[in-house]
């Protein structure tokens, strides 16, 4: 609900915790989707992938609301960049450290002078050649950090829903129109893996939680079930056709981007939680790996990669259909992800947001 000074005062919002650690969870079975899987299953583990996007909308929904509860602060937009920087960069540079010293020992690879000051300086998605990052996974970081270079400028613009179904239009115009000047650029994976594509994601974060600001509070105690099933049944039926491959058969991907229909799912299921919080969806264990949700995905591609024999042991030895060996894979996968997440953000993440503060506070 809106607090004084027009703040939103819902408290802590486990379900954005749910939803992190649902997409999160979603990634690393992704990156197992290259073991041998049921044609059953392919479409919807190959579905996980677009998960990143629920990170996006996430990304671009909590800034949002972080900014609006802090607009009394003193240089809030220099405090927004601290913070931002804080959150990421410990453990994004541990993990670029370690990517260079284990690339030098097995491949006798070591990072140009640009690739490395691409990456120290966030500026690598900017480069059709360097855009995958040193850390791998770490593409949608260089994504993120330019949002948020350019996030206080679309705040104090984009401030109505109006304003911000005119700015979504804006972003899939503006990625139309590179994509017609400079149609060498976005070409392979960097069309997917590119700020300009995902552009329009966080414009559609940003009208989502414009409606939960605008709207939401409106909702009357007793209806609030039945409105977020609502909003969840259209998200619903946009995953089963996304899920089984289905929707570029009914729906064009012109003048809309693909991105932007899982956008919208990801989208309304959120606002479909923060009427209604199912427990099948918000729980402990999702809320958990909210919480370790940035460690679960830096750390998670190297232990997959380190785990390849493990996986042929099982698919091997244990005689079992497929479908089985991928789940004991997943859950051997989760074992070893999950502990080391879970330091790393202690031993990393947490100390980094805790220094952040300090120079804030002294600042």
């Amino acid at each position: 609900m809106l607090g004084s000074h027009g703040r939103i005062s819902s408290g802590k919002l486990d379900y954005i915790d749910a939803l992190r650690g649902t997409a999160a969870l979603f990634i690393v079975v992704y990156h197992l989707s290259l073991l041998k899987i049921p044609d059953l299953l392919l479409d919807p583990i190959m579905f996980t992938q677009h998960s990143v996007i629920l990170f996006f909308i996430i990304s671009s929904f909590t800034l949002y609301l972080s900014m609006d509860n802090r607009q009394d602060e003193e240089g809030r937009f220099l405090m927004f960049y601290l913070r931002r920087f804080f959150r990421i960069a410990p453990l994004f540079y541990s993990m670029i450290i370690f990517y260079i010293f284990a690339n030098y020992l097995i491949y006798d690879h070591i990072p140009s002078v640009m690739e490395l000051f691409s990456n120290i300086f966030f500026l690598f998605n900017f480069s059709a050649s360097y855009f995958e990052s040193i850390v791998w996974t770490g593409w949608s970081i260089g994504v993120e950090m330019i949002f948020y270079l350019l996030m206080p400028l679309i705040f104090l613009v984009v401030n109505t829903i109006r304003r911000s179904v005119i700015f979504i239009a804006f972003t899939i115009g503006f990625r139309d129109l590179f994509k017609m000047i400079f149609p060498e650029v976005l070409v392979d994976k960097y069309s997917h893996e590119s700020f300009i594509t995902n552009f329009p994601v966080f414009a559609i974060g940003i009208s989502c939680y414009l409606v939960y600001k605008y709207y939401i509070p409106r909702v009357n105690g007793s209806y609030r079930s039945a409105v977020s099933m609502l909003l969840f049944l259209p998200s619903a039926i946009l995953f089963c056709l996304m899920a089984t491959n289905r929707l570029p058969f009914l729906i064009p991907s012109r003048p809309i981007p693909w991105n932007c229909w899982y956008a919208l799912a990801f989208g309304l299921l959120l606002l479909s939680l923060s009427l209604y919080q199912n427990k099948l969806l918000v729980n402990r264990v999702t809320r958990f790996y909210g919480n370790i949700s940035y460690s679960v995905y830096l750390v998670h591609p190297v232990l997959v990669y380190s785990l390849g024999p493990a996986y042929r042991f099982v698919y091997d030895h244990a005689n079992i259909p497929d479908a089985l060996n991928f789940c004991l894979c997943l859950l051997l996968t989760l074992a070893v992800v999950t502990p080391i997440a879970f330091l790393t953000y202690h031993l990393i993440e947490t100390p980094g947001i805790r220094y952040g503060k300090r120079l804030i506070a002294r600042l």
